[in-house]
């Protein structure tokens, strides 16, 4: 013999949260297009199933009964969990293949391990989207999300990118670092005029942690860095750096042990350069996958690896 409850629809349990919320069976019905006595039809039938009486009903509306408080929340519950389940099933309908998060080189280096793990962790109920990672500029992501390309990206531009929602996960400093034997080596501090008139290892043109140090300079007064000696990434910048090939501009958290064994001196430039990391998507509300994939993100951010 069948449960009670096998057949029964979602709709009555609808009606069941409406009626709740309005306070009355005439609102919840008219709410799901429904009349009045097939809406109390349904309840009726609910609490037969149920064995429990639900709902109080007066003259002026209804109210939870005690039962009827501790179902709220099963209901609710019930609903949350069929939701997903459509959401699943269009996806599968679609071909969707996951979530698409492009993030930069950058960002690859240095945040994409913690990352990943938060993504592919098992602290929840329910499975984590399926992730796939591609790596790009900051502005060909931007690109990427406008055009449906990607569906989520970690970006390190100075701005918020336009036409996306976005906000900021962290904040990180990029150091000016020079060898030993830089001329640099000895200064308590240089300007940054001196800075940009010198011959500076630099990220690419184009990439969101030049564009830090682009718009940094600028609001200083300085109108742009002249040409830079290399560009190149962090490891070859780091790597010439030690040479004694030139100054360098990087990330804080990819020299620790450079600085410690004194193989870098940091220059002091006054903090000037500080670098955003940015999560952003297309639209203002995401999808469950998307955004259960924020989620995680936010909180790999908000773990105590996340700082500098």
């Amino acid at each position: 013999m069948g449960h009670p409850l096998d057949d029964l629809d979602l709709l009555t349990i609808e009606l069941f949260l409406a009626a709740n919320e309005l306070g009355s069976i005439s609102k919840a019905a008219r709410r799901h297009h429904l009349s009045q006595p097939v809406a109390s039809r349904k309840l009726r039938d609910l609490e037969r199933r149920l064995g429990f009486d639900v709902l109080h009903r007066t003259a002026t509306g209804v109210t939870l009964s005690p039962r009827g408080s501790r179902f709220l929340h099963m209901a609710h519950q019930l609903l949350t969990n069929a939701r997903r389940f459509r959401e699943e099933v269009d996806q599968l309908a679609a071909g969707d293949d996951g979530v698409v998060l492009a993030v930069t080189t950058n960002v690859a280096r240095h945040d994409l391990p913690r990352i990943a793990s938060e993504i592919a962790s098992d602290r929840d109920a329910a499975a984590p989207a399926t992730v796939r990672i591609t790596v790009m500029p900051t502005l060909d992501i931007c690109r990427a999300l406008r055009n449906d390309e990607a569906d989520l990206g970690l970006i390190d531009g100075p701005r918020a990118p336009v036409g996306l929602s976005s906000e900021i996960l962290s904040r990180h400093e990029l150091l000016t670092i020079v060898s030993p034997q830089h001329p640099w080596a000895d200064r308590a501090s240089i300007s940054p005029e001196e800075l940009a008139a010198a011959p500076l290892l630099l990220p690419a043109a184009g990439s969101g942690t030049r564009d830090v140090i682009d718009d940094a300079l600028q609001a200083c007064g300085v109108p742009t860095v002249g040409a830079p000696l290399l560009a190149a990434d962090t490891d070859q910048r780091i790597a010439l750096a030690i040479f004694g090939t030139g100054a360098a501009i990087v990330r804080s958290r990819a020299l620790a042990n450079h600085l410690a064994a004194g193989r870098l001196i940091a220059v002091d430039v006054g903090g000037l350069f500080t670098q955003p990391i940015r999560i952003a998507w297309k639209g203002r509300r995401p999808n469950r996958q998307i955004a259960d994939v924020i989620e995680r993100v936010r909180s790999s951010a908000a773990s105590p690896e996340g700082a500098d």
